[in-house]
């Protein structure tokens, strides 16, 4: 479920009008227990963030917390932007790890 901020700005090229709502609404879900939402509308800033210019930390940040809230809820992500490459043990790291292909532009 995309949030109304990033589907109406965001395809346009609005990135600094969609940042805002879209940072609002994690005000807002990040007091809640609704892991997937939380997940969902980290989504959201991190798929506008890799459209921006600039520095992609952000955005990597922001799809890190999305990950951390799907995967406490057992969820995957749910979005065009990411490409699921599925659940894998990682040498070194205890247990499966659920591996995601982000393209940075």
């Amino acid at each position: 479920m995309a949030s109304v901020p990033r589907r109406v700005c965001w395809p346009r090229g609005e990135n600094d009008a969609a940042l805002g709502p879209i940072r609002q609404a994690l005000d807002i879900v990040n007091e809640t227990d609704y892991l997937e939402l939380r997940g969902e509308t980290f989504t959201d800033l991190a798929e506008v963030l890799i459209s921006a210019d600039g520095d992609r930390q952000p955005a990597v940040e922001a799809l890190r917390q999305a990950i951390v809230n799907f995967d406490a809820k057992g969820a995957r992500i749910q979005s065009d932007a990411f490409e699921d490459f599925g659940s894998h043990e990682l040498k070194g790291l205890p247990g499966a790890r659920q591996l995601y292909l982000v393209s940075l532009g």
